[in-house]
Order: C-alpha cells, then sequence, then structure tokens
C-alpha cells in the first residue's frame, strides 16, 4: 500500500506552517504517481528550493515559494508475513531494579 500525504504549507508567524493536509490510500505506486500526475504534480524540483546533487522531489506545478504543497510518500507492506526481529524480544533490567534487588539480596 503506498500513503500519500499532501500538506498544505503556509506562511507561519516564524516560519512555514502547516494550515490542511490531505491523504490518499493506492494499492500501488504507479497508480499513486498516475494520481499524482493527474492533480498537476510532478517529479522535479522546485525552482526556488537549493537542492543538494541529483535530489527531486514531488511538487505541485503552483508552487511558489511562500506557499506550497509538501508531498510525503510512505509505502507499507500489507499482510506482511514475515519473522518479526522482534519476536525473541527479552528486555533488560532497569537499572532501579537492578539496583533493589541487589541491594535486598546482600542484607
Amino acid at each position: 500500500m503506498v500513503l500519500i500525504t499532501l500538506v498544505h504549507m503556509y506562511p507561519g508567524v516564524l516560519t512555514m506552517e502547516a494550515k490542511d493536509k490531505e491523504e490518499r490510500a493506492f494499492s500501488t505506486m504507479e497508480n499513486a504517481t498516475q494520481w499524482l500526475e493527474e492533480n498537476n504534480f510532478y517529479y522535479g524540483r522546485r525552482y526556488f528550493f537549493n537542492y543538494k546533487g541529483d535530489a527531486k522531489e514531488w511538487c505541485h506545478k503552483q508552487d511558489v515559494s511562500w506557499e506550497y504543497i509538501d508531498v510525503r510518500i510512505n509505502v507499507y507492506t500489507i499482510d506482511d508475513t514475515e519473522v518479526s526481529v522482534y519476536r525473541w524480544f527479552v528486555p533488560k533490567e532497569a537499572p532501579w531494579a537492578k539496583a533493589m534487588r541487589e541491594n535486598e539480596s546482600s542484607e
């Protein structure tokens, strides 16, 4: 599953603030990409941002330096049956509990 979060960034008192947001879920990245392109987004570089190297991001065609849409894309695996790295999780004893146990055994 691909989750797209569109955050409307707007000038705030001291810096940019999130004015509102919209979230959309898609079954594949291809579907998400198609939806973005149909809604006037392109994969490239905003003219007013200072990008490092060949960095690119999804931008809206109407973005301006004082008001733009921040596009955040998260990809999730649904019904993932792989074994978790935490399957055999054993928490360590808290330092205060260890000190208390050691103090009790020394009495």
